[in-house]
């Protein structure tokens, strides 16, 4: 840790060394004694959880990532490892990173990178220390994984500071990205889902290379929304962001070239209510409900509840902010939730060429379309549910050629369940 006050204390812990296959291994055990009433904060600045502080002169022993704590201060730490992808030869599992070479506040500069450490978990998801190698190597090989297996690496500066967690690997190709404060907030359920075959943009090649973080919103958590003329609270808040390997740039956007998930948990305080609302956490399935944020406003999408979980699931093609938001009934019939923008101007100068549906309350086993008429009632483009919940038109018809200024109908249909409505195209 960099620390910007004098007064600092390091204590340093015991290292033993052990060998796991082509990767050079050693057990971390990292142990702290608070002393002289000093707060502790973990390596990458969070403050321990309630049941990690004992009274002074007492053991304080860190989860995982926390190689060391120190007293409060101002805290550089290295960035996030970039580009950790895996490729399989055989049964073995090889892994590669990107080099580190800034401080997660986009310093870049007189950073000693000393060495990476390479964490695995099995079938339970209970990760381990695994490996760890020099800060010149960029790869680690599993000969023998599990049958299930997942993998994630940080870096490690000289003064024992961690990165934040790589993306989560699996020997099934898929990648996974949790909360960045899952070692504090113990919420090993939020996720991203992104499976092989929308993994090509995050590994767009050099200095291309994505890496996607999701950081928790606690300024929205409790605020009081209002749709469609009723109020709800939002309960969890989290972003998903993209940040560029070259300067760390974080990208406006980003959209999948195939659907992923996104997963997200909400709490229940010991009054039986979702935290920061007033929703009885049976009454979950009725009034709880998936949104994403456009920069502008809350847009609800369909999503799968597990209650033993307490997680809510949706199926999605971009990244965003994101929310569990309480109170607003959800619907138990074929419902249009938003049509956005009321006008399209097909143009492709990427403002407004599309009016995107979002729909929610069709059947379980149907497939919902969209069909577009002019106001002669001939067909002009019809288009089939790809990601749940969610349609667009590109004002095209079903040629490719953009259609005439004007107003269309448009009909959503799943099983015997139909909306319909208008929409306006401008050229």
């Amino acid at each position: 840790m960099r620390f910007k006050y004098m007064y600092l204390l390091l204590i340093l812990a015991v290292i033993a060394g052990v060998v796991a296959g082509p990767c050079s291994a050693a057990v971390v055990s990292k142990k702290v004694y608070n002393v002289a009433e000093v707060t502790y904060l973990h390596s990458n600045g969070d403050t321990p959880a309630p049941d990690e502080m004992t009274p002074d002169g007492k053991l304080v022993v860190l989860p995982l990532q926390s190689n060391i704590c120190q007293a409060k201060g101002v805290i550089d730490s290295p960035d996030s490892v970039f580009g950790f992808k895996a490729t399989f030869v055989n049964t073995a599992v090889i892994m590669t990173w990107r080099q580190v070479v800034r401080y997660n506040n986009d310093t870049l500069g007189d950073i000693n990178i000393t060495k990476y450490v390479i964490y695995r978990a099995g079938e339970d998801r209970n990760f381990a220390f695994f490996a760890e190698v020099d800060s010149q190597t960029f790869s680690c090989t599993d000969l023998t994984p599990p049958t299930v297996a997942y993998y994630k690496v940080v870096a490690v500066d000289d003064m024992d500071n961690t990165s934040g967690y790589s993306l989560v690997l699996d020997n099934n190709r898929i990648a996974y990205v949790f909360r960045g404060d899952i070692d504090t907030s113990r919420d090993t359920f939020t996720r991203l889902v992104v499976p092989a075959g929308a993994q090509g943009i995050i590994y767009g090649g050099g200095d291309y290379d994505l890496h996607l973080e999701a950081a928790r919103d606690q300024a929205d958590e409790g605020k009081s929304q209002t749709i469609g003329g009723t109020k709800g609270n939002i309960s969890t808040s989290i972003s998903f962001k993209p940040y560029r390997y070259k300067n760390r740039e974080q990208l406006a956007s980003l959209g999948f070239p195939e659907k992923v998930q996104i997963m997200l948990r909400y709490e229940i305080d010991d009054k039986g209510l979702i935290k920061n609302t007033t929703l009885p956490a049976s009454k979950a399935k009725d009034k709880l409900g998936f949104y994403y944020y456009n920069g502008i406003e809350w847009v609800k999408i369909p999503a799968t509840l597990d209650q033993a979980s307490q997680t809510l699931v949706a199926t999605v093609s971009h990244l965003s902010k994101y929310a569990l938001i309480a109170g607003f009934t959800n619907p138990t019939a074929l419902t249009l939730t938003k049509r956005i923008p009321p006008i399209i101007t097909p143009n492709a100068d990427g403002i407004n060429d599309r009016c995107f549906f979002y729909y929610d309350g069709f059947k379980a086993g149907t497939t919902p379309s969209l069909k577009i008429f002019d106001l002669s009632g001939s067909l002009v483009a019809e288009v089939t549910q790809v990601i749940p919940g969610q349609m667009e038109w590109d004002g095209k018809d079903m040629t490719g050629a953009v259609m005439d200024s004007g107003i269309y109908v448009y009909q959503i249909q799943a099983g015997d369940e139909i909306i319909t409505g208008s929409v306006v195209l401008a050229k």
